[in-house]
């Protein structure tokens, strides 16, 4: 299995201008339906912070080798290289971004190939929970040797399966994670949510953390919310109002566009919140295939309430196609950077009896940008 954790710490920044954007209200899966002027109430009593999160993804970055970098050329042989060649491949166009941007570095990087998780505490299961690696090749990522499964029990709400990287000793204020998943159909032909991809931030004298979530509709079948559980619909996170550091879910982007002013204090100031596709990656755009995503998540910078900077950044991307490009954004309290983990699965709800599963591969965090290329 091709295993490796790198570490190096790069911090960008980056600042906006205002969005203009009509604020509605559309119709959003249970726990985000909009239900008065404010979100933290509606949304908080179900989209509690992972329990487990915290001391799942325990591994210390000193246990793995610090001196695997990325191989890369000049600029000046890159920038030929690209020039003599009439019709570059899109593979050949991504090799050469990152050569060129040599500061592009993998900081932790899981492919399953070896049909075994990684030898360390960031993969796990409990309470009924399962994970484990499948090799069957027909169900895999692009047919590939192994990729991650969980399966979550139906037991209501709970963290049963967790995964992901600690990336704590390399104190980041900004990752780039990538990676592909699926989310198939349970028994009854209903997908479930979980809150699917979170970053964490440290943990202040109160046991609170900074913490973003990208996260995934939880309805209940029982109330007619089937149809869209597992919508892709939401960016969740703290702007650090008023001291604030520890909520989840108190701020929140919308995929489709949405309640603008719900980024909080950066709304109608700093913010410059795209979402070009104006619309959630709902159940039928998951559909029972794979699906790659490319994730950017950069906590604002400062280290006072006088000194803070509204240039924090989301940036989501989905098969190629851009969901969120958010810049000069506050979106966690000061008092908690760096970046502590970034975890997939975690926590799910309303699952009301029945079992689901939700599948990843390919799991990559870097600093500096995508490997894969840049941002669109």
């Amino acid at each position: 299995m091709r295993f490796s954790i790198i570490l190096c710490a790069l911090v960008l920044s980056a600042c906006g201008a205002s969005s203009d954007k009509k604020d509605t209200i559309a119709e959003q899966p249970r726990s985000l339906t909009p239900r008065s002027s404010a979100p933290s109430s509606q949304i908080q009593s179900s989209m509690s912070s992972s329990s487990l999160a915290t001391t799942s993804a325990s591994s210390s970055l000193s246990s793995f080798s610090r001196n695997s970098t990325i191989n890369s050329s000049s600029k000046s042989s890159s920038a030929s290289s690209l020039k003599s060649s009439s019709a570059s491949s899109k593979s050949v166009a991504s090799s050469l971004y990152s050569s060129v941007n040599n500061s592009i570095t993998t900081i932790y990087f899981a492919d399953f190939e070896s049909g075994v998780l990684p030898n360390d505490s960031s993969w796990g299961a409990a309470n009924g929970g399962v994970i484990e690696v499948s090799t069957d090749t027909t169900l895999n990522a692009n047919g590939s040797k192994g990729s991650v499964r969980g399966i979550y029990p139906g037991s209501g709400g709970g963290v049963y399966v967790w995964g992901g990287a600690y990336v704590w000793d390399a104190q980041l204020m900004e990752v780039f994670i990538e990676f592909d998943a699926k989310l198939p159909n349970d028994a009854i032909g209903y997908k479930h949510g979980t809150k699917f991809l979170k970053i964490f931030g440290e943990n202040n004298a109160n046991g609170h953390s900074a913490n973003t979530t990208f996260g995934l509709g939880q309805g209940k079948v029982s109330e007619g919310e089937g149809p869209t559980n597992g919508t892709f619909n939401y960016i969740g996170f703290g702007d650090g109002a008023d001291g604030d550091v520890s909520y989840d879910v108190k701020n929140v982007i919308f995929l489709s566009g949405d309640n603008p002013s719900w980024i909080g204090r950066s709304y109608n100031k700093t913010a410059i919140v795209k979402t070009p596709q104006n619309k959630s990656f709902d159940p039928a755009d998951w559909g029972e295939t794979w699906h790659h995503f490319r994730i950017q998540c950069k906590f604002n910078s400062g280290s006072s309430d006088e000194t803070e900077i509204a240039d924090g950044e989301y940036y989501v991307e989905i098969d190629g196609n851009v969901y969120v490009d958010a810049t000069g954004l506050f979106n966690h309290h000061w008092t908690n950077p760096p970046i502590r983990n970034v975890a997939v699965f975690d926590w799910t709800d309303h699952q009301e009896g029945q079992s689901f599963e939700l599948w990843y591969d390919n799991f990559r965090v870097t600093t500096g940008g995508f490997i894969s290329g840049p941002k669109k």
